[in-house]
């Protein structure tokens, strides 16, 4: 009892204090038994984790509060297992949520689980596992890309001549349009697919215009011929697996080098002058070859019908004379007599002013016709 009273009159602060830490630390042994029970409730690493790590917080607690002033710093708060348990789950789930992802309209996604392609993802909400056993890429498969071997990226040197098959240069534009045909190869099969589709289709063009002289080239059909670059170029590609396809290829513009520009300007004005004379004669061959044909069959229809009629008439006399020459045989006085009137009635049937002279006069007829009217 002195002692404990020199003590008191020595250091008055000392007996608040141990009572304190007594209070302290009678009542962090309630939790304690607390823990016992609740880790019955856990499986038992889970619980053996749960109660160390309490204890660690605790621990912390009482010692950040004696290093304190004089004991009366602030107390961190004492997690139970529960509390713990709560902020584990929902660290859990927010890694688990982290494997939802969104897929716009119009794009695909890559998963690669450890690194390796597992599946391919289309447009809508889609899930993968999270981070480190599943990671995604997501590309807009049909969008259309651009390549002009005119941009800056481009090597000038490489792509402004083609050398044509009669040995002349000739200079090329072109344009190629180009969508992901698969995502899995276009990610991990090459891994600058733009300068890859640009070298090829400078390959393909090269192929294609190397097979033809310099006139054709600058003369024949766009067209056509940038179908035949078109059709090389997804065959090199599709040989590479490089999950590109080729929409379209366009060849903007082939000239000739500057220095033969004037002579190939004649040639295209001539070119011009012929396709403009050729149309021309075709129109006339087409205007005037159906009017031929036509009158043609005019004639012929026209030649028809007069043989009918001549045929026709010619039966008819035929058979007229047959008739006549029957009815001759029975009368031929008759038959003379007719043939005599109708042969006068015809011939002088179309005279108009007619002098008759009796035979009974002879010689005497001059006398007795005016020589100054005119007579038919």
């Amino acid at each position: 009892m002195f002692l404990d009273d020199d003590n008191e009159s020595e250091n008055p602060w000392d007996q608040p204090k141990v009572t304190k830490i007594d209070e302290k630390a009678s009542s962090k042994s309630k939790p304690k038994k607390t823990s016992t029970k609740k880790k019955d409730d856990l499986p038992e690493p889970l619980g053996d984790f749960m109660s160390k790590l309490k204890e660690k917080v605790n621990q912390q607690n009482a010692s950040f509060k004696r290093s304190g002033n004089g004991g009366s710093g602030p107390e961190f708060p004492t997690f139970s297992t529960i509390h713990l348990g709560l902020i584990i789950v929902g660290v859990i789930f927010l890694w688990l949520a982290s494997g939802v992802y969104q897929v716009e309209e119009g794009a695909q996604s890559a998963v690669l689980r450890f690194g390796t392609p597992a599946r391919i993802s289309g447009p809508g909400l889609n899930y993968r596992l999270p981070w480190p056993f599943e990671a995604n890429y997501v590309l807009r498969t049909a969008a259309e890309n651009r390549i002009e071997s005119s941009s800056r990226t481009a090597r000038r040197d490489d792509i402004s001549f083609t050398l044509t098959g009669d040995e002349n240069m000739i200079t090329t534009n072109y344009v190629v349009l180009w969508k992901i045909k698969n995502i899995s190869d276009f990610l991990f099969t090459n891994k600058e697919p733009q300068i890859t589709i640009r070298a090829a289709s400078e390959s393909a063009m090269r192929e294609v215009i190397g097979q033809k002289t310099f006139p054709s080239v600058l003369t024949a059909n766009r067209t056509e011929t940038a179908h035949q670059i078109m059709k090389i170029l997804q065959d090199i590609l599709d040989s590479y697996q490089i999950g590109v396809e080729i929409t379209s290829f366009e060849l903007q513009s082939l000239t000739p080098p500057s220095e033969v520009s004037d002579s190939f300007q004649d040639m295209q004005t001539s070119s011009i002058d012929a396709q403009r004379m050729k149309r021309e004669a075709e129109a006339y061959t087409n205007d005037i070859i159906p009017k031929a044909r036509g009158y043609a069959v005019k004639m012929i229809e026209s030649s028809k019908a007069y043989s009918q009629d001549v045929v026709g008439k010619a039966k008819g006399e035929a058979a007229q004379f047959d008739l006549i020459y029957n009815a001759y045989k029975e009368n031929k006085l008759v038959t003379l007599k007719r043939y005599y009137l109708e042969g006068m009635q015809r011939t002088l049937g179309n005279i108009r002013n007619k002098t008759i002279v009796d035979a009974s006069l002879g010689n005497s007829i001059l006398p007795h016709v005016s020589l100054d009217k005119k007579t038919k």
